[in-house]
């Protein structure tokens, strides 16, 4: 199918008669490749256009133009974020799930008309003179179900984050665009402190249950102080991540959280931004256990936490008609002493990773020349 000829577009573009935001948006995002790429502007239809068209671009058109076309979508197949793309004699099929519609658009740009997204204000859009694609079918979900670049660039700018398939910024205005997000309730970070079990929490606090806080060998002592006491970023502790007593406090207040957060899906049960840790017998015995080398790993208290608050979570979906019907995810940090993998030891399937190692900026995070790497 040659889709572009001596720099004009020579199809139109069909979406659905019952268009949502998000078909809006994918529609007018083609449109601007297009027209940045030089085809000219482009003429779009709610159904199959009576003016014949060389070819055809479907975007989340429905069923009965598609058939008209000889094609089927298998959408009852997809997840929120499948992309497909079907390219078949004389027309273009982008579809998908709820997001990855939208994603099929950046993915067929990327792919066949050598779109960049470099920068929010950087985008490379070649000219295209003469554009042939032969027929092909594309259908992938991404492995890796929520994406979230701690970027400044993915924060500031919704389209340069949707371009890059990120699903997990929650800004409240205009998702509709996007297709929603995967819902991370906020903080959405080093939580053990800020908001499940603070230090000076009149409750369960450091004062009244120094045992829930974490034991510094090194000081002989239990430690447990917010970087306000130091002035940011420093700060010293963290809770005990074995203490069952803690484990069932930081159960408690995530289901209250989750009550409170009707419309979010993932919650985080996050390690504090310090160094230090508990090296009380218990967690020194977990992260022994599941060391390596003789070495102990220190994500071990950590991962034996979140999987137990996790186990929970569930069984309690099970038996509260609140949140019977509700998708509750934790997320825990791969992160300073807890970011090497416990081993022998995996995560519930309601627990995601979130991986915040730091690399080297200068080489590619498998160049093994590199030694910070």
């Amino acid at each position: 199918m040659k889709l572009f000829k001596n720099s004009q577009a020579t199809f139109g573009i069909i979406y659905s008669g019952n268009a949502q935001a998000i078909d809006n948006h994918a529609v007018s995002e083609m449109a601007l490749f297009i027209r940045r790429c030089e085809g000219g502007d482009i003429r779009v239809y709610p159904f199959k256009p009576t003016y014949e068209y060389e070819n055809y671009m479907c975007i989340g058109a429905d069923d009965d133009v598609l058939e008209q076309f000889g094609v089927r979508v298998p959408r009852e197949t997809f997840t929120d974020d499948t992309v497909y793309i079907l390219v078949k004699d004389n027309v273009v099929v982008l579809d998908g799930g709820k997001r990855g519609q939208l994603y099929a658009v950046y993915e067929f740009v990327e792919r066949f008309m050598g779109v960049r997204f470099y920068l929010p204000e950087e985008m490379k859009a070649p000219k295209v003179k003469d554009l042939e694609i032969p027929d092909c079918e594309i259908v992938y979900t991404p492995k890796i179900r929520f994406r979230n670049l701690y970027s400044n660039d993915m924060r500031r700018d919704r389209d340069f984050c949707v371009r890059h398939r990120m699903n997990t910024e929650n800004d409240p205005l205009n998702m509709e665009n996007y297709g929603g997000s995967a819902n991370w309730a906020k903080p959405d970070c080093h939580t053990t402190f800020q908001n499940l079990l603070p230090p000076e929490d009149p409750e369960y606090g450091f004062d009244k249950h120094p045992e829930y806080f974490s034991y510094i060998e090194a000081q002989g002592k239990r430690v447990a102080r917010r970087h306000m006491d130091y002035g940011f970023p420093w700060g010293e502790g963290e809770i005990c991540w074995s203490n069952p007593e803690v484990i069932e406090i930081l159960t408690e207040r995530v289901k209250q959280w989750v009550l409170n957060e009707p419309r979010m899906r993932i919650f985080s049960v996050t390690q504090n931004d310090y160094g230090t840790y508990c090296e009380c017998p218990k967690c020194k015995e977990l992260a022994y256990k599941h060391g390596k080398d003789g070495k102990p790993r220190w994500s071990a208290p950590i991962v034996y936490s979140v999987n137990q608050i996790a186990r929970n979570i569930k069984a309690w979906q099970q038996t509260d008609e609140r949140v019977k019907n509700r998708e509750i995810l934790l997320e825990t940090f791969a992160y300073l002493y807890g970011k090497e993998p416990p081993v022998g030891m995996q995560v519930e399937d309601n627990v995601i990773i979130r991986n915040c190692v730091s690399f080297c900026w200068l080489h590619d995070t498998d160049d093994e020349t590199c030694p910070y790497n």
